[in-house]
């Protein structure tokens, strides 16, 4: 009678030499749309999201000062070697130190194409933005005296009164945004009032706290119009975002497959760039007479030609005053006038796009 015997699996011994697969696993973080349906690492595009960082202000503080204090030895063979992987920021700025304001999507965007892969570790510190008083006077000397901090430009933008926020947006329309994009409106009406004061200031940042807002409320009327057509099994999703584009030249069946990725991205990935720029293509394609067919453009003439005329002109203006003077600056905005008149346009452009949705 022969035995069955069951060959055993090979001892596998982990150590120094062999170190388990686990012990190598890095502490990472996952969200929705960062891995696509077979497990692999989306890439991030953020060609349409990357910006020009402006400087508002510099506070700089004499070496022979931070020597005597012993800030100068600490971190300098850190910071040599730092410079000498991104020369870039050798000449004609300090990476070091940098307080940006701004959508944190936005900034980091902006940092990515410099910063991909060199960043070992960010460190958050909160509270913020909790309404509290922070400041502190310190005593010196014999204690007679205290000395005070001076007011950064980001405490100098001080609360913007009802009246003031009424010369950019109505009160009800106002009223009517979420609280969250009631602050960003708050937040670009002060920095303007800010920058109003100086000469020469360039007027861009005063529209970065609207981009998110801006971007938020378009990406959720693409949802609402075009949400019920997006099938959820993956196979009919594919062909729904990949229509036959083989009757168009390389040209423009290259744009509108472009195109179509920007939208699966936006609706389905929840990781698109831009969606007010998204936005504007499909107002516009919806009252071209012709165009490609296929299910998703279908889809977008069938759900977008309804839009009122007006919203369709109001999100051409937004947009493009975006690309020109605030995402890719082909232009400079000293202007105050033209400046205030957009935040008027954006402000108010915010609530009729947001309301769509409603």
């Amino acid at each position: 009678m022969a035995e069955n015997h069951k060959q055993k699996p090979p001892t596998v011994r982990y150590g120094l030499d062999n170190p388990h697969p686990l012990s190598r696993l890095k502490t990472e973080l996952v969200w929705e749309g960062k891995y696509d349906e077979y497990g692999n690492r989306r890439i991030v595009d953020i060609a349409g999201c990357a910006m020009p960082l402006q400087k508002i202000e510099t506070i700089d503080e004499p070496r022979s000062r931070a020597a005597a204090k012993g800030q100068i030895d600490m971190f300098e063979q850190k910071i040599l070697a730092l410079r000498e992987n991104a020369p870039e920021y050798g000449k004609n700025a300090d990476f070091r130190n940098r307080l940006i304001w701004g959508d944190n999507k936005l900034v980091m965007a902006s940092l990515l194409a410099d910063f991909k892969g060199k960043v070992d570790l960010i460190y958050i510190d909160p509270p913020f933005d909790v309404g509290a008083d922070f400041t502190m006077d310190v005593p010196i000397g014999n204690e007679e005296e205290t000395v005070a901090k001076d007011q950064s430009t980001l405490e100098m933008v001080g609360e913007v009164r009802e009246d003031e926020t009424e010369e950019f947006i109505s009160r009800a329309d106002f009223d009517a945004l979420p609280p969250a994009h009631q602050k960003m409106v708050q937040q670009a009406i002060g920095l303007f009032q800010f920058l109003e004061k100086k000469t020469g200031q360039s007027f861009a940042p005063v529209f970065t706290p609207l981009l998110g807002p801006l971007d938020e409320a378009a990406r959720a009327v693409m949802l609402k119009l075009l949400g019920p057509d997006i099938p959820t099994e993956h196979e009919q999703q594919r062909v729904f975002f990949e229509p036959d584009l083989s009757h168009l030249s390389d040209k423009d069946a290259e744009m509108f497959r472009r195109r179509c990725k920007d939208l699966k991205r936006t609706l389905v990935d929840h990781n698109g760039m831009s969606p007010i720029g998204l936005l504007r293509w499909c107002l516009q394609y919806s009252r071209k007479p012709s165009g490609p067919t296929g299910v998703v453009f279908d889809a977008v003439n069938r759900r977008f030609s309804g839009v009122p005329e007006a919203i369709y002109k109001l999100v051409n203006v937004i947009n493009t005053f975006r690309n020109d003077y605030v995402a890719h600056q082909e232009k400079e905005l000293t202007d105050g006038v033209l400046a205030r008149k957009a935040l008027a346009e954006w402000s108010s452009g915010l609530r009729r796009i947001w309301e769509l949705h409603h």
